[in-house]
């Protein structure tokens, strides 16, 4: 595989050793790196809560559950990529079921070939999952700084007697001597404020 700037990082949930050791074969730490395994359900709902990984993949059933319910959970509750592989008779209702949840789902037995182009989709929506996530968290951010920058101001307004527009400047000038973002002179004012009053 060609070199890649980033790595994936893999929780693989399987009872089975022999599978888990095929597995792992194909996943060559250039591009995934770590991986933790997990034999149970309840051990890869513990390894989830310790990290986060990139890509999950389950080998149903598992030793104490089908591993449905985790592999929708996963999908639901994270910015993971997961890859179900079910057993070839329950795969067309487990398919439909997962569907919704964003679940990759892959009847066994399989191929390498199979599994291969699979983690290439799975590392694909990982990084839309991950640009996804840098959008929430730079609104979150602007969202923020707007609260700290409205809250210094009424500071301003209350204990200086300043016009909005006064308040706004003063916050904006010292941005600016002070080389830092409004945010953070936002801050350092709510601060002070509340220190002398």
């Amino acid at each position: 595989m060609v070199f890649q700037p980033k790595t994936y990082s893999v929780l693989l949930v399987s009872s089975s050793r022999k599978f888990a050791e095929a597995i792992r074969e194909l996943l060559p730490v250039t591009d995934y790196w770590p991986v933790r395994s997990a034999g149970s359900e309840a051990e890869a709902r513990r390894l989830m809560l310790e990290n986060e990984y990139d890509i999950a993949i389950i080998n149903s059933p598992l030793s104490d559950d089908s591993g449905f319910s985790l592999a929708e959970d996963i999908s639901s509750g994270s910015d993971t990529a997961v890859l179900l592989l079910a057993p070839a008779e329950v795969y067309e209702d487990i398919y439909f079921k997962l569907l919704p949840s964003g679940v990759v789902t892959a009847p066994k037995p399989t191929s390498q070939r199979l599994i291969s182009y699979s983690l290439r989709v799975l590392a694909a929506m990982r990084e839309r999952l991950r640009k996804k996530a840098e959008g929430r968290r730079s609104v979150e951010e602007k969202i923020e700084e707007i609260r700290l920058v409205n809250r210094a101001k009424w500071a301003l307004i209350e204990k200086r007697g300043m016009s909005e527009d006064e308040a706004h400047s003063y916050i904006e000038r010292l941005a600016m001597e002070k080389r830092i973002t409004k945010k953070a002179a936002a801050k350092t004012i709510t601060e002070e404020l509340a220190l002398f009053y």
